[in-house]
């Protein structure tokens, strides 16, 4: 079964802003910032949709977390975001194009670092970045092979 992931990328700003912020606090982040749109395991829409790469998103960081199960793979320090055109965006993909988010809710975040140390998470969990205004840009889609 192929389903659909669509997602978006920071502007080239956003990203260099927050890699300087966190340069000093991480050995390494994620290599592709970005925010997840849909995630829709069971929904194939790549033969009718179309990116909008240009459009920008506004974002303002809310808060911060630790997603993911402690020690698994995909365990990671995120940005909670305020993006609410973003929000509007994931909306109105779903209904359009019927696809079903694998999530009851959608949270808008950005993924900075997967496996984080104890001390990261700390670190991470203690910076005060309230407020800080991020732009979202360079929508796309890929496909989600599972078996």
């Amino acid at each position: 079964m192929i389903g659909t992931y669509i997602g978006i990328r920071l502007t080239p700003e956003s990203e260099a802003q927050l890699r300087n912020l966190f340069r000093a606090h991480f050995t390494r982040m994620i290599d592709d910032l970005h925010a997840t749109i849909i995630y829709a395991p069971e929904d194939d829409v790549h033969h009718k949709f179309t990116p909008a790469p240009y459009r920008t998103f506004k974002a303002t960081v809310t808060g911060k977390d630790v997603f993911g199960k402690a020690g698994d793979k995909w365990e990671a320090l995120v940005l909670k975001l305020d993006a609410p055109a973003l929000s509007r965006r994931h909306e109105a993909l779903k209904k359009v194009y019927k696809l079903r988010h694998s999530y009851p809710e959608f949270s808008p975040h950005i993924s900075i670092k997967y496996q984080p140390t104890s001390e990261e998470k700390k670190k991470f969990l203690e910076m005060d970045l309230a407020n800080f205004k991020l732009e979202l840009a360079g929508e796309y889609i890929e496909p989600i092979q599972e078996d």
